[in-house]
């Protein structure tokens, strides 16, 4: 036992360095926001809140007065609120349980490393890996990219195996059948990885198991898409709908994004991700040709099944945003492909005298070294970015939804960024964007479209007194409507995630703007310098009170 401890020692260092960089990014973040763990999204706080709800009152929704369908990642939000009913409503839990996640999946990547690559590149490959997959900022997110990732690796591992073994029966996949109900349930891009598996066992004409796969992945997302529409929202969750790619024919230009324009466009913006596809192809022209049996092997599937992923996902879905929504490939693409190119590389080391050890080692990785730094610079640019956004998040979200739980506790207010105050208040949200209601997007597909007017009229029916929005987002400024009050108007010094800085507050009605001014110029006080306030109309005094909200 002691022997077989002593060979898991890359992994325990590999820990520890990404366990060190966790807790240092998180700790250096809160000496800016009070000692407040802060999470760089305000997305991660959605997850928080719906979980809080379903805990303490039952209720699967951002506001706990009714069901909303705001998280694509169900499973996810459903472990943060078992967290909850464990341990109780906690900050911390998101980050402690992506700690947990993150722990596993380098003990996977070791495993896995260890059995196709020579003992001495297993610990500069697993750290590169970990780093190169921003694990560390992933963690940070609170999100559920972690576990994405980690089920990604674990699916197509077993997909690959039951594609290689063509004797393989549904009985004998119970484990893929498994990581294919999970994974598009923890998030909804997992229905492309099903869906390739599907069609390629499809074409080994192996229809039991391919109806299994399509099966296990399919019944999780649909009974929770079945939840939503008997509570009146949508089959596919909000989110999904309006952050994903639909295609458009309308034009030339759009036809060509519509047929693969799209996916060439993303790998040119992302030097990373074009060297993964090369890589990938390369790997899988390299183990089409060495000698292996006639039917292909485990090895080839996989950087198959990651080739077509990523080509897919890159037409259909977003990169970017903190590295998050691409993250899953580059661990994945990173796995399959470096141990065939090292073994690629390794073959050069024949036509160097033996006498020249050191440089017929150091082959492999000065061979490979160009091709990180893009890489290495994603990995300083995540970890950065995240420590970043988590003030810029405090000064944006956490600090507005103090202030509501201070002053406004129970109002029924519109907002675009919905997670932290919907977390931090017991306000009623109506998310003029439409991650949190449905009114948004039945607007959207009226025939005027989503207009000033119907926001202003969903505002009063639902009895809304104040407005808190991002007036420098254009999918939100064109929809203010006319006669909303802006009393106040705070500047944030930057953001490094989305680039607007300025944050609207207003009054539903003229009646109601002295009193929030007052308010607002009470919290002033609470305010950091780095928010400038603008805009501030004249208070109303103590005694004018009586038209509070």
């Amino acid at each position: 036992m002691t022997a077989k401890l002593r060979n898991w020692w890359p992994a325990a260092l590999c820990e520890l360095c990404y366990l060190l960089v966790v807790i240092g990014v998180a700790v250096s973040s809160t000496g800016a926001t009070g000692g407040r763990i802060v999470y760089p999204l305000d997305d991660t706080y959605i997850h928080m809140a719906i979980a809080k709800n379903f805990a303490t009152r039952g209720v699967w929704g951002v506001s706990g007065d009714a069901f909303s369908s705001s998280t694509s990642s169900p499973l996810y939000t459903a472990l943060l609120a078992a967290g909850d009913v464990a341990f109780g409503v906690r900050d911390l839990l998101p980050l402690v349980v992506n700690l947990l996640f993150g722990t596993v999946l380098i003990g996977a990547l070791f495993r896995r490393l260890r059995r196709e690559v020579s003992p001495r590149m297993v610990l500069p490959l697993l750290l590169f890996i970990t780093a190169a997959l921003s694990l560390p900022g992933l963690t940070l997110l609170g999100m559920e990219h972690v576990l994405h990732t980690l089920l990604t690796i674990l699916f197509v591992h077993l997909a690959a195996t039951a594609l290689a073994d063509t004797q393989r029966g549904l009985r004998q996949a119970r484990a893929l059948l498994l990581a294919a109900a999970l994974l598009p349930i923890t998030r909804y891009e997992g229905l492309l990885a099903v869906a390739l598996v599907v069609a390629f066992l499809l074409l080994q004409r192996r229809f039991t198991l391919a109806v299994g796969v399509a099966l296990a992945g399919l019944t999780p997302v649909a009974a929770y898409g079945l939840l939503a529409l008997s509570h009146g929202w949508l089959l596919i969750p909000n989110s999904v709908l309006l952050k994903g790619s639909v295609p458009d024919f309308s034009s030339v230009r759009a036809v060509a994004m519509a047929l693969g324009g799209r996916a060439v466009l993303q790998l040119l913006k992302n030097p990373s991700l074009l060297i993964l596809l090369i890589a990938g192809l390369v790997a899988c022209v390299s183990i089409g040709r060495s000698a292996a049996p006639k039917e292909p092997g485990r090895a080839w599937w996989e950087v198959v099944i990651f080739l077509g992923l990523m080509l897919l996902h890159l037409q259909t879905a977003r990169v970017g945003w903190l590295f998050r929504y691409d993250a899953y490939l580059v661990g994945l693409g990173l796995l399959v492909s470096l141990p065939t190119l090292l073994r690629m590389l390794a073959l050069t080391r024949d036509a160097i005298p033996a006498r020249t050890r050191r440089l017929r080692l150091g082959i492999p990785l000065l061979g490979l070294l160009p091709l990180a730094v893009p890489f290495a610079q994603r990995a300083v640019r995540a970890v950065d970015y995240t420590r970043q956004a988590s003030y810029d998040r405090y000064l944006e979200h956490i600090l507005p939804a103090r202030f509501l739980a201070e002053y406004r506790p129970d109002a029924t207010i519109a907002v675009n960024d919905i997670g932290a105050i919907a977390y931090y208040t017991r306000c009623r949200v109506l998310d003029v964007y439409g991650l949190g209601s449905m009114e948004p997007l039945r607007f959207r597909r009226s025939d005027s479209g989503y207009t000033r007017d119907q926001v202003r009229e969903w505002a009063r029916q639902s009895g809304a007194t104040l407005a808190v929005l991002q007036i420098q987002w254009a999918e939100i400024a064109r929809r203010i409507p006319e006669g909303w009050v802006e009393v106040a108007d705070w500047e944030l010094p930057r953001n490094v995630v989305f680039g607007d800085t300025r944050i609207g507050w207003f009054a539903l009605k003229p009646e109601l703007a002295p009193s929030l001014a007052r308010d607002l110029t009470a919290f002033q006080a609470e305010l950091p310098a780095d928010i400038q306030v603008t805009r501030l109309i004249a208070p109303a005094s103590p005694q004018g009170a009586a038209d509070s909200p």
